[in-house]
């Protein structure tokens, strides 16, 4: 054998293998992107986007094909059209090569998802986000193997690293967030039942429930085997093992998902009965040098639920936390605790909810010297909440400097001190019978200093709460937040029902200061973009973890996330503010009325002097429902302001007319206004509505550049400026445009004057027009290009007329007489090419404009048709589901469920076609705008030739007329 020979061969042999096994993924790298998006839009109701230049394999995970996706998003669509429901920044799957090859369902045999960020909201209506599955209502034709291949589940594999999740649930009051989720399930997750398997490692998880921090950045680990029965919807798990920082769990049970409500049998308990690993959960006691910390006391923990959980009922359930002769000194503070005891006891034995009973009996502690003592007995919480209890707390914040270390940089003192008891029935002050409940005591917080580096300092001389059954009284005196200062007292009515039951918070509250910057407040509390941008950093971790809304971490940005209004309160200030600073205002001496009530706050009036001029705000309003959009209104007048000045502070002057910033002088603004912001608090302005009067007195205004040619032209000097004329001009904002509803009147120099009027569209595209008269001509005239950069064309052919004949007349010989025929040639073969070029682009403009509006027409027709069948199909699957009730009741049930089905179907098919409609006006628009600038710029081209001509003939005039003039003398 030719061993030479044969190694030759085989090597190339493998050489040609490995050359295939990188490129022949690519021959299927089209055929995969057209599958993903096509599976992604028949079944998701939301929008799907990823970098489809994305990497192929054959190599690293032979014989399977790996796929690695960059930027991967899901965003919602409706009520969630605001949120990422993930952000990806690299997936990775591996596809069965057989099924990609055979071109029938796509297997995907693992997933992993590396630096990803996900927000999971359920509102208070309880819909949920992650709800993006589309309905399966009709059968769907066979798609024919070689458009596309469906995809197909088969995985075996899920990993996830670094990933934050945001998950917040607006029904129950409960957000969990978390940063650093790292998990590694595997499974067949192909077969109806298998073991899953997990590892579980997250390195920060918060946790709060109705206002309450129940754990702040702890660290979990688990490994877990669940048992999945799919077609039961089963989920068993027996001996798991989880760490919440040093607190071990135990966790056993099952639970089941049926059809109308959940079963499940679920044990929780701790093995270690030191007390020093549940305060390792406290928020702010697990420290880096938690280990160290000397901690005596005993600890039972246990966690049942029992039994079925629907609408109606809850699980037996028994929750018991038992702490007895605790006590800690953290390693190297002078101080410790000691005497900590608690009897915690939640139980419910029959799954009513009303019959749940809760004891707090008591809490105790002495924390570095100063004592508190809390307890509490609640039941009926449903039909008639009733709670008993007693605080007394006095706490020098000194002495926990020298209890629990502080993070660096941080600084607290003051004193604390709370002193009431409280017993009675929610009814009680539901019907205002005060006698029959007990309610009494102080709230007293005295030389509070706070100073964290991620806060603004915080300062309180003293703030004094008196509580009674009715109403609590707030004084609050000398409080700082940063350079902020102000004075606060008032009272707050029904403060137990809206902790107890969730009810109407109602108050009336003065508040006096010196100087409120809302700016530093703003950038304080400022939160991350919720949606990604391109060049996010996947590991940095957004310090607002815990800010309601925000779940995707991307560069540090000063962007505000909107705030959501509470329904529950309803409250009334009265306010005064020697200084308020908000974005660029200054506004000097600042009175307002304002009222905070189901979820809206109302601004009336609101009175300010600002750049010298007096500012006068009514009816403003603001409010941003859960699910909804953040939506603003209002109504203001500016009284004796320079324009000027206008210009450079209100926004919306500044980018759509700073030329009124050019303009000194004297002038009124009246405007109302409504529009939607984004969530990040940029302003919408395709929702801008608008109106109002400007109303100048007098004004000067430099000529600007952009007239330069006119100004050569007129002969106007190099110092002259425009003279305003007193003038009323309403303007209105709407569909995407500034419109000017009256003429604007300008005083030329050298007697002259001009008239204009159009709009600004929200590309900042000029679309004006008028008349220039000067020395007895009326010259039409446009300005067009971008508003910084505007672009004046003046029709210069009615200064043709004046022509050169009057000169020509003054000599009658023979030689004046060929120039005055070769004059007239020039001005009228100019004119000729002139009107053609004019009658082209207006032919043009015009046949654009037609096809523009046709294109309209169809898309709205389209957008008709599929709300006909939207609403055909919601009143058949309406129909049948009356029709499949068999007994009066289930009809009744039926009824309300076909009703709601068809207000729904109603309100998306009416979203939808408010959405195709506002496509076909903005075809339309774009037609018109395209057409507007053809015909424009044909004007100006025989403007061009015209005052070319006119040049031309002018200089052979003089030079012929020069010449006649010397053959005279």
């Amino acid at each position: 054998m030719n061993w030479k020979k044969f190694l030759k061969i085989t090597g190339i042999s493998v050489a040609a293998l490995f050359t295939l096994l990188l490129l022949l993924p690519f021959a299927f790298k089209g055929k995969i992107v057209k599958a993903v998006q096509t599976a992604a839009n028949d079944n998701l109701n939301a929008t799907v986007s990823f970098n489809s230049d994305f990497s192929l394999s054959l190599i690293r995970n032979f014989p399977n094909l790996s796929l690695g996706i960059q930027d991967l998003r899901i965003v919602g669509k409706d009520s969630f059209s605001n949120d990422t429901l993930i952000y990806a920044p690299q997936t990775k799957l591996v596809l069965d090569l057989a099924s990609v090859w055979k071109g029938n369902a796509i297997i995907i045999r693992k997933i992993a998802l590396i630096d990803a960020r996900t927000k999971v909201i359920f509102l208070k209506s309880g819909a949920a986000n992650f709800d993006i599955a589309k309905a399966d209502t009709s059968v769907k034709p066979t798609v024919p193997e070689a458009e596309s291949a469906p995809m197909a589940l088969k995985i075996n594999e899920l990993s996830i690293e670094n990933t934050r999740i945001y998950y917040v649930d607006h029904s129950l009051d409960f957000e969990l967030i978390t940063n650093g989720t790292n998990l590694n399930s595997s499974g067949d997750f192909a077969d109806a039942l298998f073991t899953l398997s997990n590892k579980i490692d997250i390195d920060k998880l918060t946790m709060n429930f109705g206002g309450m921090t129940l754990l702040s950045d702890a660290k979990i680990i688990g490994n877990t085997a669940i048992n999945m029965d799919m077609n039961k919807m089963r989920f068993g798990f027996a001996d798991n093992a989880l760490t919440i920082n040093d607190l071990p769990l135990n966790v056993k049970g099952w639970m089941e998902l049926r059809e109308k409500d959940i079963d499940m049998d679920i044990d929780i308990r701790t093995p270690s009965s030191e007390f020093k690993s549940f305060l390792s959960i406290v928020p702010g006691c697990y420290t880096k040098d938690f280990s160290d910390v000397k901690a005596s006391g005993n600890l039972s923990l246990a966690f049942a639920m029992k039994g079925i959980m629907d609408d109606l009922r809850m699980p037996s359930t028994h929750v018991e936390l038992k702490i007895a002769n605790a006590g800690f000194q953290y390693p190297g503070m002078p101080a410790s605790a000691s005497n900590i005891a608690l009897n915690f006891a939640l139980d419910n034995t029959d799954g009513n909810p009303d019959n749940t009973h809760i004891v707090v009996a008591p809490f105790k502690a002495n924390l570095g010297g100063d004592n508190i003592a809390i307890s509490l007995d609640m039941r009926t919480p449903v039909s008639n909440p009733y709670a008993k209890g007693d605080i007394n707390v006095q706490v020098n914040l000194d002495h926990w400097k020298k209890l629990i270390p502080l993070s660096q940089g941080t600084s607290l003192s003051g004193e604390i001190a709370a002193d009431f008891d409280f017993e009675g029935h929610y009814s009680s002050i539901a019907k205002e019978q005060y006698n029959d409940l007990k309610a009494g005591g102080n709230v007293s917080l005295k030389n509070i200093d706070y100073s964290a580096p991620e806060s603004l300092p915080l300062k309180m001389q003293s703030l004094e709460l008196n509580v009674s059954p009715s109403n609590f009284k707030i004084n609050a005196q000398a409080l700082k937040f940063g350079k902020s200062s102000l004075d606060m007292h008032g009272e707050l009515q029904n403060m137990l029902g809206y902790y107890l039951n969730d009810e109407t918070l109602a108050g009336q509250l003065i508040i006096n200061s010196k100087s409120i910057d809302l700016n530093e407040w703003m950038s304080a509390f400022a939160e991350a973009p919720a949606t990604p941008t391109e060049n996010v950093t996947p590991k940095v971790e957004t310090a607002e973890a815990n800010a309601g809304e925000t779940a995707i971490a991307a560069p540090p940005s000063n962007a505000s996330n909107a705030p959501h209004i509470p329904e529950n309160l309803n409250l009334l200030f009265n306010m005064n503010v020697g200084q308020l600073l908000y974005e660029d205002y200054n506004m000097q001496q600042a009175t307002a009325k304002a009222e905070v009530k189901n979820g809206v706050l109302k601004v009336n009036p609101l009175s300010a002097f600002v750049f010298g001029a007096k500012m006068e705000i009514s009816q403003m309003q603001y409010s941003y429902p859960i699910g909804g959009k953040p939506t603003f209104s209002t109504g203001f007048n500016v009284l004796n302001a320079n324009p000027a000045n206008l210009a450079t502070t209100l926004s919306i002057i500044k980018e759509y007319a700073p030329i009124v910033g050019r303009i000194q002088g004297l002038a009124n603004l009246e405007t109302q206004m409504g529009l939607q912001f984004k969530p990040n608090m940029d302003m919408d302005l395709s929702t801008l509505k608008a109106g109002g009067l400007f109303n100048l007195f007098s004004g000067n205004l430099d000529i600007p550049k952009w007239m330069g040619e006119a100004a050569k032209q007129l002969q106007w000097g190099a110092d002259s400026k425009m003279a305003l004329k007193p003038t009323k001009a309403g303007f209105l904002i709407e569909n995407g445009q500034f419109k000017l509803k009256d003429s604007v009147g300008v005083a030329l120099p050298k007697e002259g004057s001009m008239k204009f009027g159009g709009y600004v569209d929200l590309n900042k595209q000029l679309h004006l027009g008028g008349n220039i008269i000067a020395k007895g001509k009326k010259l039409p005239f446009t300005i067009t290009g971008d508003v910084k950069s505007p672009k004046m064309t003046v029709n210069w052919k009615g200064v043709l007329k004046e022509a050169s004949a009057p000169l020509i007349n003054k000599v009658k010989d023979k030689a004046f007489d060929e120039l005055n025929k070769k004059v007239a040639e020039i001005l009228a073969q100019a004119k000729e090419k002139s009107d053609q070029l004019r009658a082209a682009g207006k032919e043009t403009a015009a046949k654009i404009v037609k096809e523009s509006q046709d294109l309209a027409t169809k898309q709205k027709e389209e957008t008709d048709k599929a709300y006909n069948l939207a609403m055909e199909k919601a009143r058949k699957e309406a129909d049948a589901l009356v029709a499949a009730a068999k007994d009066p009741i289930q009809k009744k049930l039926a009824k309300v469920a076909a009703d709601k089905l068809l207000k729904e179907a109603e309100k998306k098919a009416t979203q939808a076609k408010n959405e195709g409609y506002k496509i076909a006006d903005q075809t339309e628009l774009k037609g018109k705008q395209k057409a507007s600038q053809i015909e424009s710029e044909a004007n100006e081209k025989a403007d061009q030739i015209e005052l070319a001509a006119k040049t031309k003939t002018d200089e052979m005039v003089k030079q012929a007329t020069t010449k006649a003039n010397s053959v005279t003398k």
